[in-house]
């Protein structure tokens, strides 16, 4: 809708850009002798509708492709619309009243480029001024139907329920939903944190064809998938953002009173760059205007100027702030017209940013973490299911000031109990009303409050979770687990924003630059350590949403070692083996610290030479196992096998010997991916990741009678946390029986190695590793550079920054030595400024980098 006939452009007299008015789409109702669309445009002041309190709704919805399109009728004029927008006017007719909607594709003149500089800053505020916010995911499905049905079964109870039995076709039909374009929309993050911001998020709606659900449900779903995903029975990525979205959205009133700095925006902007925008521009105006309520806090906003300009014109401003060379780290990838050292925004770059400064994801505790329940959890009924939780949940109104703060630390104190189990505490007024302190007369109440600020005493606060019975089954034992492990994730990310930055490759010295806007470059002081001598094609992006990839990545990470193994270079800088898998196997996991727990929950030193050991050359290939889609599936089938072979040895019989599968993987896919280990001569079952996905092994037979080091990590597999469920039993007899039928489920663990490689590391080290490139420099140095990273290309260290970058050398048109950034790296040995060390010694030279 490029272009306007006269008659549509008749409808638009340019509103003030100097005042706060808009325009509202009335809705007339819908007619049996009709099927026309008729509305008509009303001119509002926004200042008016807050003092009237006149209400409208406002939509969010995806526009769709705009050379598809139907006509309504808007005050007697034909005006087309894209077709997703004709079919929710049509679906939000009603019979005999009228809606008042703003919808940005009408009430805002798309042609009128300077009514567009001045309306779209003022979106944030049409969406606070909006009674209510309604999602348009788009017109109904052949599964859309049992998808809203499943998900509002699953967000009617607590999100620590225990997951029930999902059919394969609900599962997919709720991965469908959820990869509706809706989700991937750069402007949902404005207009869901502003629109349901507060008390507001009890009328949000989410409308698909003629079915809809409350955002409070869809939040409370997503929340009990999240929590449950340790099944690993389905990869949901969509869940988490919708997690993280609703963070900023209950954050969303806070930040309208308390500005949010320019370095929270800038992550803000990175954090959903990878959301999709028809318009360039609104990757930075979408996210940086959110929260600004007043024009001298905004961003200028120019629809009018070329989205190269202003890309350019906001990274100038960026580097010139707060976030300094963090914005270099955001490179990569960029088209012909844009300088390599202003971020591309619509370009993904392929892999997680360098996790520098961890960008803060969840900004309180979250309402739907803490559930109100309004009577005990039920207890399993004799045919085995059992009724979801009656909970309620208190969504608090926006207050500001000290009041807000001690509210924030009281709810983060009462995460941390039912996480950990219990808190210190210094003051009782930290106690939540319904904590009872059993036993205490009111004179030992008050000999505590005396004794509580002294340094000496310590007082403990047990968590007392009320909604368990007395005696809590076995369900509602590993309910309470999910609680608390899902509190325990919560807290973390709480406060992961604060962590110390876990690299420090030349921030001890201050950053030296100069901006060229005319010539559009930027000189930058810094230091080219080294050259990349090699590289491995890149790693795949993902390793969850397709079967195969968890294959081919574990392929090219056997290829890698391979290369670090054979190359004289790496092998001249570690000359010792164990030396040289450590910095191998620390650079695919750039640095991070390890946390390896074993089955007996023991502390571990990492175990670099177990990983991808040689495979035995007596070991020959064959036909893979049967086995499920994912390892999660593996493991429930060997429990249950092992529980059967315990009971049928108890019973005197012979039990099925093997585990059954549901969801198999494919025998032609399988064998397809088993023939890949032979691209690479290690054992890829022995690994530290620990995988959503399967990968099928070709040596399994061989494996089970010959391999050691599996069947040692197959002594030490356990039943694990079903045996919490002993906790609740107080009948001797009974708890002896269940102890000695734990045991006998134990020894049928142990009889035979997993599928599933066992001992791994936890879930996720390896995702900065996806879609980046391992390579090795002319010093020997191991690394983890972007994916268009070459053989030739520099290693620079510029003055102020946390991380190196991948540079290469460019010519310019007037023959001048310049450089283009290809992306930041990690290379294992200078992320903690040991090349500024050097260059304070005088055995390394800093020098001005002209960038282009």
């Amino acid at each position: 809708m490029s272009s306007q006939s006269p008659s549509v452009k008749s409808l638009y007299q340019q509103l003030p850009l100097n005042q706060f008015e808009i325009r509202i789409l009335r809705l007339e109702p819908s007619t049996p002798s009709s099927s026309e669309i008729r509305a008509s445009l009303l001119k509002r002041s926004l200042l008016d509708l807050r003092k009237d309190d006149a209400s409208f709704e406002a939509l969010s919805y995806t526009w769709g492709l705009a050379s598809i399109t139907k006509d309504i009728i808007i005050n007697g004029t034909a005006f087309p619309v894209t077709a997703n927008l004709y079919a929710f006017l049509q679906q939000y007719q009603e019979p005999n009243q009228t809606a008042d909607l703003w919808i940005d594709a009408i009430c805002i003149n798309q042609v009128d480029l300077i009514e567009k500089n001045h309306q779209i800053p003022m979106m944030n505020m049409i969406y606070a001024a909006a009674s209510k916010l309604v999602i348009w995911l788009g017109e109904s499905s052949s599964d859309s139907d049992l998808a809203l049905e499943w998900i509002s079964f699953l967000g009617s109870g607590s999100p620590y329920d225990k997951m029930p039995n999902i059919p394969n076709n609900a599962w997919q039909a709720m991965q469908s939903f959820l990869e509706r374009p809706w989700w991937r929309r750069i402007w949902i993050v404005q207009e869901l944190a502003t629109g349901a911001m507060g008390t507001k998020l009890e009328k949000a709606s989410v409308l698909c064809g003629h079915a809809q659900i409350s955002w409070i449900n869809l939040v409370i779903a997503a929340a009990r998938m999240k929590a449950h995903e340790d099944d690993k029975r389905q990869a949901f990525p969509t869940i988490t953002e919708i997690l993280e979205l609703d963070s900023l959205r209950d954050s969303a009133g806070n930040y309208f009173m308390n500005q949010p700095t320019p370095q929270a925006l800038f992550d803000l902007i990175c954090r959903y760059r990878h959301f999709l925008a028809t318009n360039g521009r609104d990757k930075i105006y979408a996210i940086w205007n959110m929260f600004a309520s007043v024009p001298s806090k905004r961003l200028e906003t120019r629809y009018d100027r070329p989205v190269e300009e202003v890309y350019l014109d906001f990274a100038a401003e960026l580097l010139s702030g707060e976030t300094g060379l963090e914005l270099l780290r955001h490179c990569g990838n960029a088209g012909p017209d844009i300088p390599s050292w202003v971020p591309d925004w619509p370009v993904p770059l392929g892999s997680l940013p360098l996790p520098l400064r961890n960008i803060q994801r969840y900004f309180d505790v979250p309402w739907w973490a803490e559930p109100e329940y309004q009577e005990p959890k039920g207890l399993i009924r004799p045919d085995g299911t059992r009724k979801e939780s009656n909970v309620g949940y208190y969504v608090s109104p926006l207050v500001s000031g000290s009041e807000a703060q001690k509210e924030r630390e009281r709810r983060i104190k009462r995460l941390e109990w039912t996480a950990k189990g219990s808190a210190v505490v210094k003051s009782l007024d930290e106690i939540p009303a319904h904590f009872a302190i059993h036993g205490c007369p009111d004179a030992t109440i008050e000999q505590i409050k005396q004794l509580l600020p002294r340094d000496d005493v310590v007082f403990v606060v047990a968590d007392e979770s009320r909604h368990l019975p007395e005696n809590p089954d076995a369900v509602q034992q590993g309910e309470l687990i999910t609680e608390r492990n899902m509190k325990k994730w919560l807290l973390q990310e709480l406060r992961h924003s604060t962590a110390e930055p876990p690299y420090k490759a030349a921030t001890t010295v201050n950053a030296t630059f100069n901006i060229n806007k005319p010539d559009k470059s930027l000189q930058v002081k810094g230091i080219l350590w080294d050259e990349i001598e090699a590289c491995h094609d890149s790693f795949v992006e993902d390793v969850d949403r397709d079967f195969a990839d968890a294959t081919r990545f574990m392929v090219g990470v056997g290829c890698c070692k391979r290369l670090a193994m054979t190359n004289k270079c790496s092998t001249s800088k570690y000359p010792q083996v164990a030396d040289l898998l450590e910095a191998f196997w620390s650079t695919l996991f750039v640095g991070q610290p390890l946390e390896s727990k074993g089955a007996d929950g023991v502390e571990h030193q990492p175990r670099y030479q177990d990983w991808l050991p040689e495979v035995p050359s007596s070991w020959s290939p064959g036909k893979p196992p049967v086995t499920a889609t994912t390892t999660g599936l593996i493991a429930i089938a060997e429990m249950n096998e092992a529980i059967d072979r315990s009971m049928s040895a108890a019973q005197g019989e012979q039990g099925k010997g093997a585990p059954q599968f549901t969801h198999q993987l494919g025998p032609a896919l399988k064998a397809r991916l088993a023939s890949t280990w032979s691209q690479q001569p290690y054992d890829l079952y022995h690994r530290p990741f620990d995988l959503l996905n399967v990968i099928p092994d070709p040596y399994w037979q061989t494996r089970r009678q010959e391999d050691e080091l599996a069947k040692q990590q197959a002594q030490k597999r356990k039943t694990g946390c079903i045996r919490s469920s002993l906790d609740g039993i107080k009948d001797s007899p009974d708890r002896v029986f269940l102890e000695r039928a734990y045991d006998n489920i134990d020894e049928a663990l142990k009889q035979q190695p997993s599928l599933v490689p066992q001992d791994t590391l936890p879930p996720g080290i390896e995702k900065y590793a996806l879609g980046r490139r391992f390579f090795i420099t002319k010093k020997g140095y191991f690394g983890l550079g972007p994916q268009k990273a070459e053989a030739g290309d520099r290693i620079g260290v510029l003055f102020g920054s946390g991380v190196p970058f991948v540079l290469r050398r460019w010519n310019s048109a007037e023959g001048k030595r310049v450089w283009k950034i290809v992306g930041e790296c990690y290379v294992h040995g200078i992320m903690q400024g040991e090349v500024i060390q050097k260059w304070e010694l005088g055995s390394a030279e800093a020098r001005m980098l002209h960038l282009v």
